[in-house]
This record gives structure tokens, C-alpha cells and sequence, in this order.
């Protein structure tokens, strides 16, 4: 039995489908989709795609489709490139075609949406109903430019292993890229890649109270119940994070990610998370400090 004769056979039934470590033509992937018309979650892991993008028909519509999961996916146009290390370089101008590919027929339907590595999305999109994205070692900022894309209805927003540049003020990142998510966003991590031994923070404020810092100060969370960031060691990011939190006056849980495992610290108590009562003055709601390895 061929693969779009057993999907055609019993396509009808599944609700989930992961597909991985395969190579498939954008045709077999429509022949897969158009046999799944109750698919609720979609996962692609470590996948090539054989094909030309650009002659190639739309994805079919899947009505329930709420989640999709791309995880190191890589469009070969020429039939003599064949290796798989490929899936671990930065994508060219096929890669940005092959997101927009898979990823705009369902933007205004998806609830979650992970996305790992790099992303290509270019053109200006609204996930209308997006509740939790999910960004792993990509370049962040080309998924959450304002004047590209919309999430109205974003709750969870996780940034995992991603390198950010603040180019020496955090605050003018973070009015550009997370204030536009102020009204709706209850969750927030930040897990940002920190060298071995590092020689100065990670993250700090401008030494000069800039115009955007000063409107930064007014801008407030107010669903803000949970916030994650890479683990202080250095005094001016304690000082970021301050001020940070200052912006979540009902911030409920602070988490600061170890992936040193350096820090002899129990996980989860939070008496054992030196100055945790600093963090409490702050925000007198807050109800757990804790570390989490990762």
C-alpha cells in the first residue's frame, strides 16, 4: 500500500500527526493533509522537502487545525543535494518560502505554534487566534516585528535558547518587541544562551535614561502571572529584572533558568534563591521564586 493510499484509507480517523526524519515532495505532503480533514495537531521533525516551491499548490484547508510544531525542516530544490547536516545551517530564500508555505494557509486558526530554528515568514500575517508560541534557537526578532505580525490574542510566550541582541539596552528591546503583547500576555520566558564563563552580563539597563525607558516605565502588564529569565550573575541584570517586573504588578511566579548547573540552589524553594525578598518588595503579589534546570 502506497503512503497516500493508506493516509486516503484511514486518514479520516487521526486527530495528530507527526511526521519525521523523512523527505518528502510538497505534493506528498498535500496528498497526506487532503486525507486528514480532522487533523487537530500537526508535528514536522527533521524533515527535507524535494520539490519546487514555486509551481506547487496551497496546503488544504484543515478546519480544526489548532496546533503545528516545526521542528529543522529544509527545502532541496536540486536533486543532487542529499545531506542531512544541511537541516543544522541557516536557511536560504527556499527555506523563507517553504515557511510561508506550510504556515499561512492555517495562521488564523492556530492556538500553538512551535517553531524551531529559523524561521522565514516575511510577508505581514495576524494569528488571530494564537494563545502560546513557542520560538527554539531562531532569530527571534523576524517573528515578532510589530509591523508585521499580529497576536491579539497571544497568552504564553516562550523564547528558548534564543540569541537577542540588545545592542546595550534591554529596555529598547523590549518596548519594540514585548510592550505590543502588554494587554493579553500571561506567561513569559526568556531563556537567553549565556557563554560558559561570561565576562560581563548578558543584559543590562543604559547607563542614560533614555526617552524610550521613561515610556517603557508606564506601560503595564496586567495578566502578567508568570515570568522566566535566565539566571542573574552579575548585578546589573538583578537591576534589569527589577525593573522589569515593576511592569507585572500581579506577577504571581519569577523563574530564573540554570542551564550551568552551577548553582547549588533546591529547585523550588524559594527561601534558597538569594535575594528573593528583593524581588518580593517589588511585586507584593509574587507567590513562588524558583530556579529551573534545563
Amino acid at each position: 500500500m502506497g503512503l497516500i493510499s493508506f493516509f486516503a484509507k484511514f486518514g479520516d480517523n487521526l486527530t495528530s500527526l507527526i511526521l519525521t526524519s523523512v523527505i518528502l515532495s510538497p505534493e506528498t505532503l498535500i496528498g497526506i493533509l487532503g486525507n486528514t480533514p480532522n487533523l487537530k495537531a500537526l508535528n514536522l521533525m527533521r524533515m527535507v522537502f524535494r520539490g519546487d516551491l514555486a509551481n506547487c499548490a496551497q496546503l488544504p484547508a484543515l478546519q480544526h487545525l489548532q496546533h503545528v510544531r516545526v521542528f529543522q525542516i529544509q527545502i532541496l530544490e536540486k536533486k543532487e543535494d542529499t545531506a542531512w547536516n544541511n537541516l543544522y545551517n541557516d536557511g536560504g530564500l527556499g527555506e523563507n518560502q517553504l515557511y510561508d508555505w506550510l504556515l499561512s494557509p492555517y495562521k488564523e486558526q492556530l492556538v500553538t505554534l512551535d517553531i524551531y530554528r529559523r524561521i522565514g515568514i516575511r510577508t505581514a500575517t495576524n494569528y488571530a487566534n494564537l494563545k502560546r508560541l513557542f520560538v527554539y534557537h531562531v532569530n527571534f526578532a523576524s517573528f515578532l516585528q510589530p509591523h508585521l505580525f499580529q497576536y491579539p490574542r497571544l497568552k504564553s510566550l516562550f523564547l528558548i535558547n534564543v540569541k537577542i541582541k540588545f545592542n546595550g539596552d534591554i529596555m529598547d528591546w523590549f518596548q519594540q518587541y514585548i510592550e505590543p503583547l502588554a494587554k493579553t500576555l500571561s506567561e513569559l520566558h526568556l531563556d537567553l544562551p549565556r557563554q560558559l564563563e561570561p565576562n560581563g552580563p548578558l543584559f543590562q539597563l543604559s547607563t542614560k535614561l533614555t526617552h524610550s525607558q521613561n515610556k517603557t516605565g508606564k506601560v503595564v502588564f496586567p495578566e502578567m502571572k508568570t515570568f522566566a529569565i535566565t539566571f542573574p550573575q552579575f548585578p546589573e541584570e538583578v537591576q534589569v529584572i527589577k525593573t522589569l517586573i515593576k511592569r507585572f504588578p500581579n506577577l504571581e511566579k519569577l523563574m530564573f533558568l540554570d542551564r550551568s548547573w552551577r548553582f547549588q540552589v533546591a529547585v523550588g524553594d524559594s527561601q534558597s534563591v538569594l535575594g528573593s525578598e528583593e524581588y518580593v518588595k517589588v511585586c507584593p503579589k509574587l507567590k513562588k521564586v524558583m530556579i529551573r534546570r534545563l
